[in-house]
């Protein structure tokens, strides 16, 4: 009788976990699979989120591309930065709306007035609407999950011109290059001590303390011709050798006056005239960045800037640039991708306050070329100087061969 109650529990048992496993198997699934789906959908959300921002970024910005068309009007290039930026959505260009409004009125409200491509010129104050839309479909299809949108609105005022009042002119100030003065106290060694008998002795205090710059100031209104002929070596020891020639008639007249008038007396004047030695070779503050092959091709000009260190990167954040000739500088790019799109003149001072600041990089990769190339307006111009700035306050500057 007992070994029948065993045999029969056997079964019972394994029974009892292959129930269990199949009434929590199911739970577990669907917990999983709503973990993954709302992570999906979040990561779905910024990217759309991201796109919207990033396209209408680019199209308030000021200047023009490489077609010379204002950004606000490159319905394209807005486009293609939105598909760019969204790559986790999948979007298509029906998914993307530009349109443009004159900001908010009165009572809070925005009217479209316009959407790209647009037809007419934009005003101070308008601004570029990007909307981004896709649709949200789970990977696993529940009853009670539906496909919704998600849309994303980005609005932005349109920097249309930018001018910049009251900068000073840029002016190239040199480093005097100091040439050393020799501070040489004479030695004054008379060639003859000769006592003139003076009616009334004049008391002539000599306390000579010369200088570089000899002022004999003394002057003596002394009728007595004394010829003091000094014969100034300038040798390192300046030997004043006054030969007196007391004659015996030395009518002196007492009155001594001592007038603080400047006489032409041999001044050995050292003045350090701040000579600008312009060297025609390629300069740079930091030793990590130099520029290179400056070329010339049409209306346009480049040179190379080279990193010489694998670690320490760096971004442009300002270029000056002097030129001669009647052409006005048009664009600037640095690896054929344009940081700057304006109209100026010789001596131009760059800054880049709403260039994408990736586009600014240097990278930190040996012996690279980073090309900067400046588009003028016509084929009349000679670059005389240009200096590039770093922010981490390091420049690299070039000087034409001669500098003028």
């Amino acid at each position: 009788m007992k070994t029948q109650i065993s045999k029969l529990g056997r079964p019972k048992l394994r029974g009892q976990a292959t129930l269990e496993l199949a009434l929590t198997l199911p739970l577990f699934l669907m917990l999983l699979t709503g973990i993954f789906e709302v992570g999906r959908l979040i990561f779905l959300y910024g990217s759309v989120l991201s796109s919207s921002r990033e396209a209408a970024r680019y199209g308030s910005g000021t200047g023009e591309n490489l077609a010379g068309t204002v950004y606000y009007r490159d319905c394209e290039g807005i486009t293609n930065r939105a598909i760019s930026q969204g790559l986790i959505a999948n979007l298509k260009p029906t998914d993307i709306t530009i349109e443009y409004d004159h900001g908010p009125d009165s009572n809070g409200e925005n009217t479209i007035f316009a959407i790209c491509p647009i037809a007419t010129d934009l005003a101070l104050g308008d601004r570029v609407i990007v909307t981004v839309s896709t649709t949200y479909s789970p990977i696993i299809n529940f009853n009670n999950i539906v496909s919704f949108p998600i849309t994303s609105v980005t609005t932005r005022t349109i920097i249309k011109d930018l001018d910049v009042m009251g900068t000073p002119p840029w002016t190239n100030t040199p480093k005097p290059t100091h040439t050393p003065t020799f501070t040489v106290t004479p030695t004054i060694i008379p060639s003859e001590t000769a006592t003139p008998t003076h009616t009334p002795p004049p008391t002539l205090t000599f306390t000579p303390t010369l200088t570089p710059t000899i002022t004999l100031t003394p002057t003596i209104t002394l009728t007595p011709t004394i010829t003091l002929t000094p014969t100034i070596t300038l040798t390192p020891t300046i030997t004043f050798t006054p030969s007196i020639t007391p004659t015996p008639t030395i009518t002196s007249t007492p009155t001594a006056t001592r007038t603080a008038t400047p006489t032409s007396t041999p001044t050995a004047t050292r003045t350090s005239t701040p000579t600008r030695t312009l060297t025609p070779t390629l300069q740079s503050l930091c030793g990590t960045w130099t520029v290179q092959n400056p070329a010339v091709s049409s209306n346009s000009w480049a040179i190379d800037i080279y990193s010489s260190s694998s670690i320490n990167e760096t971004y442009i954040f300002r270029i000056q640039v002097e030129w001669t000739g009647t052409a006005l500088l048009d664009t600037v790019a640095l690896r054929t991708k344009p940081i700057w799109a304006d109209t100026a003149t010789s001596i131009a001072d760059l800054t880049f306050p709403y260039t994408y600041h990736e586009d600014l990089l240097i990278p930190a990769i040996i012996n690279t070329p980073n090309q900067l190339r400046l588009t003028f307006s016509e084929t009349n111009f000679t670059i005389k100087h240009v200096k590039v700035y770093f922010d981490n306050g390091c420049y690299v500057q070039y000087y034409s061969d001669p500098y003028p």
